[in-house]
């Protein structure tokens, strides 16, 4: 009898985890997309032209004044 009670209470808490599957999954789904996102926009940082991300490589640069503008 006291097998059977360790069985049916072991069951118990399957089901009792199993119904957080759904929170689980979409919680891992979330997780995902984040790191994804977070990952593109650190690659477009990184490898955009504009930007010096290493200090070694940074310097000075003069600033574009014109914008297409045409002068007189």
């Amino acid at each position: 009898m006291n097998v059977r009670r360790g069985c049916e209470a072991f069951g118990a808490i399957r089901e009792s985890k199993a119904e957080f599957t759904p929170i689980g999954v979409m919680l891992g789904l979330l997780l995902m997309a984040l790191s994804i996102g977070a990952h593109t926009g650190r690659q477009q940082l990184v490898h955009s032209p504009g930007v010096r991300v290493s200090k070694k490589k940074r310097e000075l640069t003069a600033e574009s004044t014109s914008h297409g503008d045409v002068q007189d």
